[in-house]
């Protein structure tokens, strides 16, 4: 029987969604249709946030989209790569953040003068024009 434990860890996750496909006859080793599937979800994902910004899409008659369901299955198919490539997701996500916080800071150390941090808000003042552009806010 799947059941998903009440309170489950990023392991848990990963075990229900491999014993999930497994039980539903869904894909467990073809990875790069499996990065298909990812993708289209993705794209699902941004064509619900872009729904919802607009209240629903301009002339299709289409509602306000579920951006948790969206995610929720972008979720699965992440548990789903990192199980066909063998790897566990908290790990990693530890490992990357351990790798994230020594990078930083090196580069604060480095960088302390006011050009690297006019360049640090350089990019993300390009980066929040840009999306306010994507969508029509700007």
């Amino acid at each position: 029987v799947l059941e998903l434990k009440k309170s489950p860890t990023l392991q848990d996750f990963q075990s229900y969604v491999r014993q999930m496909k497994q039980e539903r006859g869904f894909n467990t080793t073809d990875k790069f249709y499996e990065c298909c599937l990812f993708a289209e979800e993705a794209g699902e994902v941004i064509s619900a946030v872009r729904k919802n910004a607009k209240g629903g899409s301009v002339g299709s008659g289409s509602a306000v989209s579920n951006v948790a369901e969206e995610l929720a299955d972008v979720f699965i198919y992440v548990c789903s790569l990192a199980n066909m490539h063998g790897i566990d997701l908290e790990q990693a996500f530890r490992d990357k953040e351990e790798k994230k916080a020594a990078h930083l800071e090196t580069a604060i150390g480095s960088n302390r003068d006011c050009f690297g941090y006019g360049t640090a808000l350089i990019r993300i003042a390009w980066g929040a024009g840009l999306f306010l552009s994507m969508y029509g806010m700007l």
